[in-house]
């Protein structure tokens, strides 16, 4: 828990200022227009709903944010403003200070915003499930079928701040009693997803943690973390340890958000689904089919999550 909350308050000053494990890939906020202190404002239909987008196509950033920005204008009948970050990091640190009104974020950052004041309003749907996993993965040629086999090999994170990537597989190693200095040969921080996966069919590191959906009907686990990577041959990879659920890609507001505008906000996502346009969205920017509303307690898993994660980390 000590980690999450030196993250959360982190949220409150700058990116930099965050907690990081070198190499953390973080960047720096975009400036945005109209910055305040996330003190309540009163509504003003003249002042754009500003979004924050972390773009997760490289060169299709603007495709992604325009698209969504004009469905939710349309929807919401107000004008949009996309601010495009870096990263996730940057985008909770501007949605807690009041600079941007609405984000989309990963569990990790959703969570630490929510720990510094933002209202996580709702949740991704893929697949038919509102949650995913992580996985500890090899090459299927590999000699390594559990946890405990790994002495003294590589791994390959993604970065620090990474649900799948990091912290979700930490607190696999803690629920095996293990400590990771003592597990592992090398810890390499990679970046990305793609990365990770590179690395580990490449042979450059000895094995990964990504995400992978939840098993389908037949039991089988597939690596989605590297589908993009590796197109066909992310077949060829092997989970050795599944993590416990993590929670879908929130929605946040930031405090003192018109109420009226959030309870909006909350029915045109979980209608997306119900238009063309709406399912582009889905499909094309939000990598999912379907929004429903967060509940209390779906961040529980996080936080048990770096709670195990900081029993282990750095020892």
């Amino acid at each position: 828990m000590v980690r999450s909350i030196l993250v959360a308050l982190a949220l409150t000053q700058s990116p930099a200022a965050a907690p990081q494990q070198p190499p953390v890939t973080i960047g720096d906020e975009v400036e945005l227009k109209k910055p305040n202190n996330g003190t309540p404002e009163k509504a003003n239909p003249n002042r754009p709903l500003r979004v924050g987008v972390v773009p997760s196509l490289g060169e299709g950033a603007s495709k992604e944010s325009a698209q969504l920005a004009t469905y939710l204008a349309k929807e919401l009948g107000t004008k949009v403003q996309p601010e495009l970050f870096e990263n996730h990091d940057a985008e909770a640190n501007a949605l807690v200070a009041g600079r941007i009104d609405l984000a989309w974020m990963p569990p990790y950052q959703g969570f630490n915003a929510k720990l510094g004041g933002a209202q996580p309003i709702s949740k991704l749907v893929r697949k038919g499930a509102t949650t995913y996993r992580s996985v500890f993965f090899v090459r299927a040629d590999s000699k390594l079928q559990k946890l405990t086999d790994v002495h003294g090999a590589t791994v390959g994170w993604v970065e620090a701040n990474s649900a799948t990537g990091h912290l979700f597989p930490l607190a696999m190693v803690a629920r095996e009693h293990l400590v990771p200095s003592q597990l592992f040969k090398d810890e390499r921080y990679l970046g990305t997803h793609d990365a990770v996966c590179k690395a580990v069919w490449d042979k450059k590191v000895d094995l990964g943690a990504t995400l992978a959906d939840e098993a389908g009907a037949d039991g089988k686990m597939v690596i989605d973390g590297c589908k993009h990577s590796l197109g066909a041959n992310a077949s060829k990879l092997r989970v050795v340890t599944v993590s416990d659920p993590v929670p879908n890609d929130v929605f946040s507001v930031r405090k003192g958000l018109d109420p009226a505008l959030v309870t909006k906000l909350q029915t045109v996502l979980a209608n997306l689904a119900n238009s063309p346009a709406g399912k582009a969205v889905l499909k094309d920017d939000l990598k999912a089919d379907g929004v429903t509303n967060f509940q209390p307690n779906d961040f529980d898993g996080v936080q048990h999550a770096l709670e195990a994660a900081s029993d282990v980390e750095g020892k």
